[in-house]
């Protein structure tokens, strides 16, 4: 009966990695910057570009926007920004876990850094 729960309970461990293994995980990095929503908008393009990531689809709807890359290694990078005021805009971005592993925080530190 012990041995049983043992080997129960490696099976649901070595299901579970297999699991989370396929799974792509996403890190997000969010914070309003002083910038209204367009120049946010060109802001966050401009280092998506520098790093590397393709924009596939830029979608506005009621005054927000929505970018979205992907990496010629197979990270993808997601940019939601929403107006907070006519001169600040809330940057919420999300990237997958995937190589070349540039992380959300940098992504939007970069566009503070650079431009607000």
């Amino acid at each position: 009966m012990k041995l049983n729960k043992i080997y129960l309970g490696a099976l649901v461990l070595a299901l579970a990695g297999a699991g989370c293994s396929s799974t792509r995980i996403n890190k997000i990095s969010e914070r309003d910057l002083s910038l209204p929503v367009p120049e946010a908008v060109n802001a966050s393009k401009d280092v998506m570009n520098e790093y590397g990531f393709d924009i596939q689809v830029i979608d506005h709807e009621d005054g927000s926007a929505r970018l979205e890359g992907k990496h010629a290694d197979g990270q993808d990078v997601e940019v939601d920004i929403t107006p907070v005021s006519k001169e600040r805009a809330h940057v919420k971005i999300r990237v997958t876990n995937e190589s070349p592993r540039t992380s959300a925080k940098t992504i939007l530190n970069d566009i503070a850094v650079r431009y607000e």
